[in-house]
């Protein structure tokens, strides 16, 4: 069943850039259905990027997302979904958190595009604002995902009891300067 999903991707992927074979976006969303149903996670982002850009299917955000989620489940990352949090594409509503975390597991894979949004996201947990300069101090997430920052302590309040659980309060902050009941930092 794996070797199948390989081959239909493979299939996919030539017939979406005209690799050997002429160029057939709907040819390649045959295939990539295919490998997808048999659990192969770069046919599903390559499936999102066909709806997404409306080749070969009918253009579709929502089923874009859906194909580009249901791959980063599985471990296959797309710097798709970090910018479509980012900046509210795609019929995402803007979340710098969840941008930040797509962009570091597309980045983890080695994905150019999502290291370089990475040095540009720096933003506010809370409400998006880029450059933020405020971190939750010593606080180096649970998840691994790094500093949460944020433009004021007003932000900081207000993002607490999302931050809290990746952030572990008291418990999981080496310095000690988190104040678990409202999460600003006492730096």
């Amino acid at each position: 069943m794996v070797g199948q999903g390989r081959r239909a991707r493979a299939l996919g992927y030539c017939y979406a850039d005209g690799k050997g074979v002429e160029q057939n976006h709907a040819l390649a969303a045959t295939w990539y259905k295919k490998a997808a149903v048999h659990g192969n996670l770069q046919a599903m982002g390559g499936l999102g990027c066909l709806y997404h850009d409306g080749e070969g299917v009918e253009q579709e955000n929502a089923l874009a997302v859906a194909w580009w989620e249901k791959g980063a489940v599985g471990g296959d990352a797309h710097s798709s979904l970090g910018m479509g949090y980012m900046d509210g594409r795609f019929g995402l509503p803007k979340n710098t958190y969840c941008a930040k975390m797509y962009m570091m597991a597309a980045a983890a894979h080695g994905l150019a595009p999502a290291i370089e949004d990475l040095k540009e996201l720096r933003a506010c947990a809370a409400c998006g604002t880029h450059d933020a300069t405020r971190t939750c101090q010593g606080c180096m997430s649970k998840t691994g995902f790094g500093t949460v920052r944020y433009c004021d302590p007003q932000c900081q309040k207000a993002h607490w009891k999302a931050h809290a659980p990746d952030c572990g309060g008291l418990e999981a902050c080496e310095c000690h300067r988190c104040e678990s009941d409202n999460g600003e930092s006492g730096a």
